[in-house]
């Protein structure tokens, strides 16, 4: 990690369980299929083998996120960068981005919304979901890293209470 970076981290424990449920949801599907499959009836087969293709995905995903400790996003002198699981990292220059909307909706859940000319959703908003369930603590220290992220880096940056 490098000192002038600003790291949004993640609730480890949420990852970690979310994680599990998917590696059982894949072998429920994978069971399922096989028994659909023997007893005839291929279509419902093919359904749970799609089931366990997603839960492959998601469990990889997951279990990277809480063991690998990847963040949802850093602040770097570059720009934003957003990590993903199996592409590389996006990266927005900051002139780019217009302004930062962080929705508190409770104790443990942040929602952040990036509006600007690199985000390419079509709704102009690009949105990261900051949820602390097991980490509640991890909600003010959010707030305080991104306040200083906007000083830093120069960003207009909102909080507002959303409903």
């Amino acid at each position: 990690m490098n000192e002038s970076e600003i790291r949004i981290e993640c609730d480890r424990t949420r990852s970690t369980l979310f994680g599990l449920l998917w590696f059982a949801i894949f072998f429920l599907s994978w069971y399922l299929a096989a028994q659909f499959y023997f007893a005839g009836n291929a279509l419902v087969s093919f359904l749970f083998l799609t089931l366990l293709v997603i839960a492959v995905k998601y469990t990889y995903t997951y279990l990277h996120q809480a063991i690998a400790n990847t963040p949802i996003v850093i602040f770097t002198p570059e720009g934003l960068k957003i990590p993903r699981t199996f592409h590389r990292p996006l990266i927005w220059n900051y002139p780019g981005i217009t302004d930062i909307t962080v929705l508190e909706k409770n104790d443990h859940t942040l929602q952040m919304l990036v509006t600007g000319k690199e985000v390419t959703h079509p709704s102009g908003h690009q949105y990261f979901g900051l949820n602390y369930p097991f980490a509640k603590a991890m909600t003010g220290e959010t707030r305080k890293k991104l306040e200083d992220a906007a000083k830093r880096y120069k960003l207009k940056l909102a909080f507002r209470k959303a409903e």
